[in-house]
């Protein structure tokens, strides 16, 4: 099996829409979740906190507090979505949006998450949801300019800032996950079927591709 490394160099940040399975599907939004990733690699990602469950929308999606998943919780709530093998067992594919950004903007990206985390607010289906606080990361770093076209759903987010951000963007879609690769980086582990398209090739390949032995 031959596994597709990307390495995160600091100058993108990302979106990953769960439940779509490329770049061209188009999914329907209660079928889908989205998480985003800092600059560093890490996962990070806006759910709804029940006593019950912890999920993208909750029993009944309305009133309940929020919380920021960081890699640890998602290894603990949601392995399938940061982990390779888990994400193929429960046949999980995501699309992940790549987008080339300033050093400030990155940062910024970053810092709005801290606060986020640090006060969550209220999860609500409908205006306050995983996609509505992923658009407010991309728009407090002056990634976007505005909120999400149409209702706030990962679809419509991913398709606004591909569209606003193009060529600078690169799309990932197919089985993915994450693992640490010290120094506090993030690498993004993919299915030797991922398809990855490059809109602005980086200026230097960081995509490598390995041969495991087999199991």
């Amino acid at each position: 099996m031959a596994l597709q490394i990307v390495d995160f160099n600091k100058s993108e940040v990302g979106l990953v829409v769960r439940g779509k399975r490329g770049p061209d599907h188009q999914p329907w939004a209660f079928q889908t979740h989205v998480d985003c990733i800092f600059a560093n690699g890490a996962p990070v990602g806006y759910f709804g906190n029940s006593e019950l469950s912890i999920s993208g929308s909750g029993s009944s999606g309305m009133g309940m507090s929020g919380i920021v998943f960081d890699y640890p919780l998602f290894l603990k709530h949601r392995r399938h979505y940061v982990d390779l093998n888990e994400a193929k067992a429960q046949g999980q594919q995501s699309t992940a949006l790549l987008v080339e950004v300033s050093m400030k903007e990155a940062m910024d990206f970053g810092m709005t998450w801290l606060r986020m985390k640090a006060n969550p607010d209220t999860f609500n289906i409908v205006g306050h949801n995983c996609a509505s606080h992923a658009s407010l990361a991309f728009i407090y770093s002056r990634i976007l300019d505005g909120g999400i076209n149409g209702l706030d759903t990962p679809n419509n987010l991913y398709n606004q800032i591909l569209e606003r951000r193009k060529p600078n963007v690169r799309e990932i879609g197919g089985y993915l996950g994450f693992r640490e690769a010290g120094f506090g980086k993030f690498q993004m582990l993919l299915d030797d079927s991922a398809d990855i398209t490059a809109i602005k090739p980086p200026d230097k390949p960081d995509v490598i591709r390995i041969q495991l032995p087999p199991r």
